[in-house]
């Protein structure tokens, strides 16, 4: 299953990304930074969101698609 997983980067989050990883779950992390974070991990799939700016269901269009899941 394909997940999206808000925090990825963080403390919580890239111990919840490893473990979904592990289960067999495609992960793309949501996150403000991309960049950042593929340069921590550089076989993540990563892409870039704003939360203080992402209100709107269209902002998360690109986020949510071919997903199955969101763990924030």
């Amino acid at each position: 299953m394909r997940r999206v997983l808000t925090g990825a980067g963080g403390f919580i989050g890239s111990h919840l990304r490893g473990a979904l990883l592990e289960a067999g779950h495609q992960v793309r992390a949501a996150v403000r930074r991309p960049k950042e974070l593929l340069t921590r991990f550089p076989t993540a799939e990563a892409i870039a969101l704003d939360f203080n700016q992402a209100t709107k269901v269209d902002d998360w269009s690109d986020v949510l698609r071919d997903v199955d899941a969101v763990v924030n």
